[in-house]
This record gives structure tokens, sequence and C-alpha cells, in this order.
């Protein structure tokens, strides 16, 4: 895959949420909170890269319906945070 349409696209993990980090980033993970502001417990945190973009995602697929904030944090110490309902 080239680009991120192309990532976004052609993958089976739709819907995904989308941070950009610092180039050489090793990982990344993320933190679902939900609106009691009370974590989710997740099978999995850890962010998957988008090919040479920056940007890392997360799969939401398998979060019930409700409004939440999302923390990713990279290894370098970055945040990147949002929120989303569905």
């Amino acid at each position: 895959m080239n680009n991120l349409y192309d990532y976004l696209i052609k993958q089976d993990l739709l819907p995904k949420l989308i941070g950009k980090f610092k180039p050489n980033t090793q990982w990344v993970q993320i933190e679902i909170i939900d609106n009691n502001n009370l974590p989710l417990k997740l099978k999995k945190k850890m962010c998957v890269p988008i090919a040479n973009t920056l940007r890392w995602s997360w799969s939401i697929r398998d979060i019930p319906n409700g409004k939440y904030m999302y923390i990713m944090t990279s290894d370098k110490g970055e945040v990147f945070s949002g929120d989303f309902c569905f």
C-alpha cells in the first residue's frame, strides 16, 4: 500500500482512529475512556503504523456504541487525543 487512502479503503479493520506522530516512532498505544470517565478494558492497546505516512491506526470495530475519548501515546512521549461517538 502506497498511501493513506489505499490503507483506509482496503483494510478489514474499519472504522479506525488515526493519529500522526513524529518520524522514528517505534510504537504507539491507545487508551479509550467512556462517557463516565472510565477506561475501557481493551484486548489490544497497540496501534498499527500506516506505511510511511507517520500515521498510526487503531480499529474501533469491537467497541460498543457510545461516546468516547481516546489518547494515543508514543514511545517518544508524544500524545494525540480526540473524541468520537457512534
